[in-house]
């Protein structure tokens, strides 16, 4: 198992593991018209493009990406883990490495925009709720922010 950044030829597999993700795991929060407009946000072309401007992470095991989330300055984007992995401390890795890395670029403070599926998870992780974001083509999402510690 390993957490490293994203390269060029990853991002057909990283799309593939992100709509099982969002299909799977975000059904039940958001009708399937959301689900399809936040799917076209992460089409292989996109992550290329991203790769511009964030520092984008994938979890690899067994030579497989699991899982993977993205920072743009002081900005969580795009944390999904692959249904087959949830609950195993994917995330929660990834959220660790992300995090020491920002401390380590003089980031003292991140925020995010949880889905409803995810703000228990981030809550856990010390992240608190600032406001909730309605969006009619991407449905809620929660504004949050955690503080770093520089410690970690």
């Amino acid at each position: 198992m390993a957490i490293k950044l994203f390269e060029i030829g990853q991002e057909k597999e990283i799309s593939e593991m992100i709509n099982r993700s969002i299909s799977k795991l975000n059904s039940y929060h958001y009708s399937s018209e959301i689900l399809c407009a936040v799917k076209k946000l992460y089409t292989p072309e996109k992550f290329i493009q991203y790769k511009n401007n964030r520092d984008i992470y994938v979890y690899i095991k067994s030579e497989k990406i699991i899982g993977t989330v993205s920072l743009e300055h002081d900005k969580v984007y795009s944390l999904f883990v692959d249904p087959g992995f949830v609950k195993k401390g994917v995330g929660k890795n990834l959220m660790f490495r992300l995090e020491s890395d920002a401390i380590t670029n003089n980031i003292d403070r991140i925020c995010l925009n949880s889905t409803l599926t995810a703000i228990e998870f981030y809550k856990k992780l010390g992240y608190e709720k600032i406001h909730e974001i309605p969006n009619k083509v991407y449905g809620i999402n929660i504004f949050m922010q955690k503080q770093l510690d520089n410690e970690v």
